[in-house]
């Protein structure tokens, strides 16, 4: 059994969520996820072992973000809390496939 890090684990868990999605509907992980054209290609093509290796390799890099309203969101218990954290900035990231949300 291959052993891995918490952070491993993480970048792990979400990679594989989002390959999952995008076999699943493309369209709509784009839109769920920011994915770019070029992203949304990468994860289509990769198999689980492939992404097991390239997480492995990654080692202690997380290779996602929170967003900058998660402390709003999980601190408050409203139902407004995730529009104040929708609203929060994100990193730029690659400029979004152009699909149909």
């Amino acid at each position: 059994m291959i052993q891995i890090s918490d952070v491993q684990r993480a970048n792990l868990t979400l990679t594989l969520l989002i390959r999952e999605a995008v076999l699943e509907n493309p369209g709509a992980a784009c839109c769920k996820f920011g994915l770019s054209a070029e992203q949304l290609q990468m994860f289509q093509s990769l198999t689980p072992e492939e992404i097991l290796s390239g997480v492995t390799q990654a080692g202690e890099q997380a290779l996602f973000s929170l967003n900058a309203g998660v402390t709003s969101l999980l601190k408050h218990q409203s139902p407004i809390a995730a529009l104040v954290a929708a609203a929060q900035p994100r990193i730029k990231q690659a400029t979004p496939a152009r699909v149909s949300c």
